[in-house]
């Protein structure tokens, strides 16, 4: 399933989130996604309540679940988060 992940798509959700999300703390919330990014600004995370996606400088990333169905769960909510206004 991570083969179907999409680099863009993600780095353009994480964007959605920041601007329209609730701060909450150092994250930020909407659609059911939270986003934030560490002191250095190279790295970005997103997460919902099962997945984390880390996103490294180079667009090198790394994810963090337990099974393929929350993987994907996962990747349809980025899908819907991308396509909303």
């Amino acid at each position: 399933m991570e083969e179907h992940f999409d680099i863009n798509q993600a780095l353009r959700v994480y964007d959605k989130v920041v601007t329209n999300g609730t701060k909450n703390q150092d994250k930020y919330e909407y659609m059911g996604l939270s986003a934030w990014s560490a002191i250095d600004g190279y790295t970005v995370q997103l997460s919902d309540e099962s997945v984390t996606v880390s996103i490294y400088f180079h667009n090198k990333y790394e994810f963090d679940y337990e099974n393929a169905r929350q993987l994907g769960a996962f990747i349809d909510k980025l899908d819907e988060v991308d396509k909303s206004k």
